[in-house]
């Protein structure tokens, strides 16, 4: 069961607990999905009783199928996306993420993460993968980032997992368009799904890129595994149509086989299997993302960790030794560099430019998903005037951290200001309860009773209540002096 230990507001990030890392899934590719392993195929049978369309024909925004025909309604842009009527047996997303579930224990496992409500109480919970889903209506789970607005900790790990599962969901994204660029609804999806369930705070659309980024790959990676797991090439295709996962709309399928069996599809298979063999270098950091490893390396070493560094350390295996001699050689080569201080500063002479040379376009070695050489490296120029890389570093840390503080701060005034009005209910509740009491009674006030009465009325002209005041049941209950037998 959940915890529900209540937090005070604070801009601290989420405390790691040694859990499970979400469920793995292989590096992306370009479009289509990566097929280092594609085995061989047969050109794709031709079906007298079906009409399907060639990958990128033009169709219409609205197809219908009547009995599991393909009908065109004429030209437009792309392969339809928008009311497509089925009768097949596909899941609901529950059912979906209840079978993906129950087939993985790390989505099974509990995430140590912070919930805040629509009150901004925040509160401590063990949460799994699919526990994201059934949180109540304005619950959220804070999601703790870097510098670079890269999710980390175990709200990262679980926010892993959820993409997971929703990047999956072939009803939402459906599974036989070209590339994840045409897929349509994808901010529907990141603003009625992902926002109502995660809380945190968007630079640019920085978290919003590297949220549907994440999906876009896992859409590609299982896609193109269910291909490999479901498309046996000794049948025809009305065999393969019948084997089909079952929460696949058949005609998604249908067009999904035959555009995987297109001549241009095999030839961009076989030469992302031939790049994938020129590869050297593969992390060894599985389903962690960088950003969530590198967090945990430095809260463990107390100190910050460099991009070099960090490469040598998910490029060794458990034991210490490097994945290959290559890799070593590498690694030794960024040790020696980084005997100058200098070079463990975020820049494009750092250790790790020294070591393997340039950035590739849109990434960035050693840092994680998310950033690209523009963002960490151009923005010195741009935007600050020729600053260096390490002061640009530096300024975005603070600027997180005021806009994490100011989130903080704001969220402690709220729940002050609904504390006040919740005790000036119980004040005035408890005023007009005393009142009622001294008209029942009619006699003079006992002692207790004129004390809180004096806190009540501290304020008033008039004085304190004394114990020998007889207010009037009518009257105002104004306290009255008298001179005191003490002086």
């Amino acid at each position: 069961m959940p915890s529900n230990k209540r937090l005070k507001v604070t801009a601290s990030t989420t405390e790691k607990s040694s859990v499970a890392v979400p469920p793995s899934r292989s590096s992306a590719q370009p479009i289509p999905p990566s097929c280092s392993d594609l085995c061989p195929v047969l050109p794709a049978r031709k079906d007298p009783h079906s009409s399907l369309p060639t990958p990128g024909d033009a169709r219409p925004l609205t197809l219908v199928f009547e009995s599991g025909v393909h009908h065109p309604l004429g030209s437009s842009s792309v392969l339809c996306h928008e009311s497509i009527n089925s009768d097949d047996d596909a899941e609901s997303f529950d059912e979906h993420v209840a079978t993906i579930s129950c087939g993985s224990r790390k989505n099974n496992d509990y995430w140590k993460v912070n919930v805040i409500d629509q009150h901004n109480v925040i509160e401590e919970a063990k949460l799994k993968v699919d526990d994201v889903l059934s949180l109540p209506a304005g619950r959220k789970v804070i999601l703790t980032c870097n510098e670079h607005l890269q999710p980390i900790g175990d709200a990262g790990g679980l926010l892993s997992g959820f993409l997971g599962i929703l990047g999956s969901d072939y009803k939402k994204f459906p599974i036989y368009l070209l590339s994840w660029r045409k897929v349509p609804r994808k901010d529907d999806v990141y603003n009625d799904i992902i926002k109502r369930k995660f809380h945190f705070v968007d630079v640019e659309n920085k978290i919003k890129r590297y949220m549907l980024k994440n999906l876009g790959k896992v859409w590609k990676d299982t896609r193109h595994r269910l291909f490999h797991q479901f498309y046996d090439h000794t049948l025809s295709i009305e065999e393969n149509i019948a084997r089909r996962p079952s929460r696949i709309d058949e005609n998604h399928w249908r067009w999904f086989i035959d555009y995987r069996l297109s001549k241009k599809t095999r030839e961009i298979c076989k030469k992302n299997a031939e790049n994938r063999k020129k590869q050297l270098f593969t992390h060894t950091g599985g389903s962690k993302s960088i950003a969530r490893r590198k967090d945990e390396e430095e809260r463990q070493c107390g100190r910050r960790i460099s991009r070099g560094e960090m490469w040598t350390i998910v490029h060794k295996r458990k034991d210490g030794s490097y994945i290959h001699n290559e890799a070593q050689v590498i690694g030794e080569k960024i040790t020696s560099i980084e005997r100058d201080d200098a070079s463990k500063e975020l820049s494009q002479n750092d250790s790790l430019f020294q070591a393997l040379g340039k950035e590739h376009l849109g990434r960035v070695r050693g840092v994680g998903s998310g950033p690209c050489p523009t963002q960490l490296f151009g923005q010195s120029t741009h935007q600050l005037g020729g600053m260096s890389s390490s002061v640009n570093h530096d300024i975005q840390v603070e600027m997180n951290e005021i806009k994490s503080q100011l989130e903080a701060s704001k969220l402690q005034v709220q729940n002050l200001e609904t504390e006040m009005k919740q005790e000036k209910l119980r004040r005035q509740a408890l005023e007009k309860a005393v009142k009622f009491l001294i008209e029942l009674q009619g006699s003079n006030l006992p002692p207790e009773i004129a004390a809180v009465m004096n806190a009540f009325d501290s304020d008033k002209v008039n004085g304190p209540v004394s114990p020998g005041a007889r207010p009037s049941s009518s009257a105002s209950h104004d306290a009255q002096n008298h001179e005191s037998d003490n002086d």
